[in-house]
């Protein structure tokens, strides 16, 4: 099959007529092609590694704030229970 047969078997619409649309049929990239494409792949990395380290950061803080809220000696109970302290210490009777 010749590359002028493959382009216009390409190029018909669903009634076989010719719908206008070119097709690049050389494989070439030109330097703006390079660029655009360079350009992508830096944009979703950088858009995957930012969410996926959101994600882990999340699941950490998670973690952490589960293991401080079950333990006895962790900092989250012991904050809690100064604070119930507080509340529950008698307050002091201004003088008048």
């Amino acid at each position: 099959m010749s590359m002028q047969n493959l382009f216009e078997m390409e190029s018909r619409g669903t009634h076989g007529r010719s719908n206008g649309i070119p097709i690049n049929i050389s494989g070439g990239c030109t330097s703006e092609c390079a660029a655009a494409i360079l350009a992508a792949v830096v944009v979703v990395s950088a858009g995957s590694a930012i969410i996926s380290g959101s994600i882990v950061l999340t699941g950490n803080t998670v973690h952490w704030l589960e293991y401080q809220g079950t333990c006895s000696d962790g900092y989250l109970n012991a904050t809690k229970q100064l604070f119930i302290e507080s509340v529950n210490k008698p307050k002091p009777i201004p003088e008048t």
